[in-house]
């Protein structure tokens, strides 16, 4: 992460995980927070990454 660049997705990509964690564990989930770290384009474009 050599820019710091930090983009948010707006996309909610874990329904399937979460009926699966609370089917299998009896857990109500309230939230959850997915978090990928990576080099942007520009970045990988210098050499950076």
């Amino acid at each position: 992460m050599e820019c710091g660049r930090v983009d948010e997705i707006d996309e909610d990509l874990l329904p399937e995980v979460e009926n699966r964690v609370e089917n299998e564990f009896n857990f109500k989930i309230l939230d959850h927070r997915l978090t990928f770290h990576g080099v942007c384009e520009t970045c990988q474009a210098k050499g950076k990454g």
